[in-house]
């Protein structure tokens, strides 16, 4: 793609000076060193909100400060404490309603339950409802034929445009999810502990109680509870520097990505009971880490280069929401977010040396970078709802025009123990990285903001 303007082609031309002084193989090296360590063995799967998540953050905040940034978090320090706390069941949640009570297992699976007990009254979905039709009730939907069990990343949007609870009409999209699901015990929701606890369920209705529920009138009060056990104390860990722009409107771009992955699973079949993590998200760790230290390389830019890699994204994106709730700089100074995330492996589904940008088509950023040499095209798998998958989506949905950054194409080790250093790419990775320094460095310096579309900031 042409680049446009003597600014732009500098940029290309420093970027590329960057990485060439520094040769490809050097930053393979790199790349493969990072993400060796993060996803070896001695950090048993970096599982969300533990001490191995937070040796990953204070590996990647040892990188940070060695590359010239200033930490971000209270104090000037390079590492978050983000704190939890989460309520246990101790007796099996349920669903009541017009005089039936159906508890999780054959009749149903909970998804999500947190601040019993949740109540409203019952309202159908109706395709284009605005958010005040919804908000305070209990919402009955049902998925399109044909949806996949990402489909219900769009219900989680009702719930945060102020629905109490969604309840999952029977679908063959989600019938082999549900019944996983109601095979195992329901977990409590994870909350922030300095934010009060919402009421709002989830909710995976069977034929039984999907046929009682369509034979409601709209206006039944519904209500969804449990017994609860003792408070759990957890904590999850951030990692938060920035390098501060020259400007004086404090706007600045976040790069961003993820610590955690799933831990060591002791019943997992095959004697391989540790969840590395290389591909997710140790290359998004990775990538971030290199770009943070090439772009500083370069020199002051105009806006301030910001970097969060965060914990518990596997476990409900609790560190990108606490940064959400306590950003470094306020939101509506943060001109653009790109999380990365799985860019181990090419995607066969996009041109060669090609990234993909989730939820490319809502705003203008993909084009603009696309403009200045990012090889980055639409995500090639609209319907797995990638946009709404990653920790991006806490910040788009109060305004920040983020996105996400990947190559995942399906591959069959993800989330499984099998997703390990020795298979990821690492030119691949490297191409990358050194494909958006450029671009990433023209938008540190530009004036211009990236924009939603009409339409595409998700809740509006």
């Amino acid at each position: 793609m042409k680049l446009r303007g003597p600014f732009v082609a500098m940029a290309g031309l420093w970027a590329a000076c960057a990485v060439a002084a520094a040769g490809p193989e050097d930053l393979v090296l790199r790349l493969r060193a990072h993400v060796e360590f993060l996803a070896g063995d001695a950090l048993r799967g970096r599982a969300s909100a533990s001490g191995d998540e937070r040796i990953a953050a204070e590996y990647a905040a040892a990188m940070l400060r060695a590359h010239g940034l200033e930490g971000a978090a209270e104090n000037g320090g390079y590492v978050e404490r983000v704190d939890l706390v989460r309520q246990p069941f101790a007796s099996a949640p349920y669903v009541e309603a017009g005089g039936r009570r159906f508890e999780h297992g054959a009749a149903l699976a909970f998804y999500r339950l947190s601040g019993v007990p949740v109540e409203g009254p019952l309202v159908r979905l109706r395709p284009g409802a605005a958010a005040e039709e919804v908000a305070g009730k209990v919402v009955l939907a049902q998925l399109e034929p044909g949806a996949g069990r990402a489909a219900l990343g769009v219900l989680f949007d009702l719930m945060e445009g102020g629905a109490r609870a969604v309840l999952v009409a029977d679908a063959p999209a989600v019938a082999s999810f549900r019944t996983a699901l109601a095979g195992r015990a329901p977990e409590a929701a994870t909350e922030l502990a300095s934010a009060p606890v919402r009421a709002r369920g989830l909710v995976l209705l069977g034929p039984e109680a999907s046929a009682v529920f369509a034979s409601l009138p709209e206006g039944t009060p519904v209500r969804l509870d449990a017994r609860l056990g003792a408070t759990v104390h957890e904590t999850t860990w951030n990692a938060l520097a920035h390098l501060p722009g020259t400007g004086s409107d404090g706007e600045a771009v976040l790069l961003s990505s993820h610590l955690d992955h799933l831990g060591v699973k002791a019943d997992e079949a095959g004697g391989d009971t540790i969840f590395n993590g290389a591909d997710d998200d140790a290359s998004g760790v990775a990538a971030v880490l290199e770009m943070a230290r090439l772009l500083a390389a370069g020199g002051p830019t105009r806006r301030t280069l910001l970097v969060a890699l965060f914990g518990s994204e596997e476990k409900g994106g609790h560190g990108s929401r606490a940064f959400r709730e306590r950003p470094p700089v306020r939101l509506t100074r943060i001109a653009a977010n790109l999380q990365f995330e799985m860019l181990g492996r090419p995607d066969p589904l996009v041109p060669p040396r090609h990234l993909w940008l989730s939820g490319f088509e809502r705003s203008t950023l993909g084009p603009w970078l696309a403009g200045r040499g990012a090889r980055l095209v639409a995500d090639p798998r609209p319907a797995e709802n990638f946009f709404r998958r990653s920790d991006n989506y806490a910040l788009a949905t109060r305004g920040v025009v983020a996105h996400t950054v990947s190559s995942f194409g399906l591959h069959a080790d993800y989330h499984r123990p099998s997703d390990e250093p020795r298979l990821l790419d690492y030119a691949h990775m490297a191409d990358a990285v050194a494909s958006l320094v450029g671009p990433v460095r023209a938008l540190l310096d530009a004036t211009e903001r990236p924009s939603w579309v009409e339409g595409g900031q998700p809740g509006q």
